[in-house]
């Protein structure tokens, strides 16, 4: 007989499975191409990117650490380094105005890709933001950091130096 406890348990059992299946760690994976308008008009092509480090930040109109990070990211070395391209992913951009207004907020130096509908977040397992996603020259996911705190810019420094290391060798 199942009492109350034992029903619980499962049901978390359940839940904690489900979302590592959805979820999870999926670095390591190389990613399907997909394609962004960008806030100018323009589009983003994930595929015209191989042999450079691609750090995709997702990011929210009403996420304050995902402005926090955007702008202290558009701020970083890494924005001048010609292996590696920067942009940003907003996930709810259906009101432009805010899109833009956060755009202008970190700078307007790194590019504001626009997945209308979460469609691409959802595909490549974003569940929060802001979350980072660090592709490697090949396309592979390197690296993912959920959130943002004082290591942050640290962890994608480093994750970009590993895969320059990887491939000078």
């Amino acid at each position: 007989m199942i009492n109350r406890y034992s029903f619980v348990f499962l049901a978390a059992l359940l839940a904690a499975s489900f979302a590592v299946s959805c979820g999870g760690d999926r670095t390591g994976d190389v990613l399907q191409e997909f394609r962004l308008e960008t806030l100018g008009g323009g589009r983003f092509y994930l595929g015209d990117h191989r042999g450079k480090a691609v750090v995709m930040v997702f990011w929210s109109v009403h996420c304050v650490p995902c402005h926090r990070q955007l702008s202290d990211l558009g701020k970083h070395g890494l924005m001048n380094d010609p292996k590696v391209k920067v942009v940003s992913v907003c996930v709810d951009p259906a009101d432009r105005g805010l899109v833009e207004q956060g755009a202008r907020m970190f700078g307007g130096g790194i590019p504001v890709l626009l997945d209308e509908d979460r469609a691409v977040a959802r595909k490549l397992g974003v569940e929060a933001e802001p979350t980072t996603l660090i592709v490697d020259k090949k396309g592979t996911e390197a690296s993912r950091i959920v959130g943002y705190d004082g290591a942050t810019l640290s962890q994608i420094t480093k994750a970009v130096a590993v895969i320059e290391q990887r491939t000078s060798r």
